[in-house]
């Protein structure tokens, strides 16, 4: 079973079908809405796998607050959170800057450990294939859901495409 955190901004809608059906699968689910919910729970615990939402609120942090009220204007779509917060944890160009000790201590979240799953089209300009392809996240470990309250088995699935390619992974690498 792997310690996996969803941070996704609309879990209500999703709870019923979405989380559900993963927590059957047997995944051990951790979900937050935000992205100070999301640094909280990283900092606190280690997750096997983190799946996100390229567009969830700041929360309660003034960093974050500032980001996207102030430079984005509260325009979800502009600011795209999710990513911003893989930006500050691996200091890719971000647009909120992460104390250096805090930042360290998140270093156990590598690339091949994230899966997005959004509403957000992956071409189109190209502008999330681009982000991705700068943050070492491989194109398949992107899945777009068709609506907020999308009934698929698409987080179960995209975590274990996760657990596969990791696995396959530290196979060819003798880890």
């Amino acid at each position: 079973m792997s310690a996996v955190l969803w941070i996704e901004d609309q879990v209500e809608s999703d709870l019923n079908d979405i989380f559900a059906e993963a927590v059957a699968a047997g995944h051990g689910l951790t979900y937050v809405a935000d992205a100070t919910g999301a640094l909280n729970a990283m900092t606190m615990r280690k997750f096997d796998f983190v799946i996100l939402d390229v567009r969830i609120d700041p929360g309660n942090d003034q960093g974050w607050r500032s980001y996207y009220y102030s430079m984005c204007l509260g325009d979800r779509t502009v600011a795209r959170v999710g990513l911003q917060v893989l930006r500050s944890i691996w200091n890719k160009n971000p647009e909120v800057l992460l104390p250096e000790e805090r930042r360290q201590g998140l270093q156990w979240l590598t690339p091949d450990r994230v899966g997005i799953l959004t509403v957000e089209v992956l071409g189109d300009p190209d502008f999330l294939k681009r982000d991705l392809d700068e943050l070492g996240i491989r194109v398949e470990h992107y899945v777009r859901k068709t609506d907020p309250g999308d009934p698929s088995p698409r987080l179960r699935e995209l975590i274990e495409r996760l657990e596969r390619d990791v696995k396959k992974a530290e196979s060819s690498h003798g880890g």
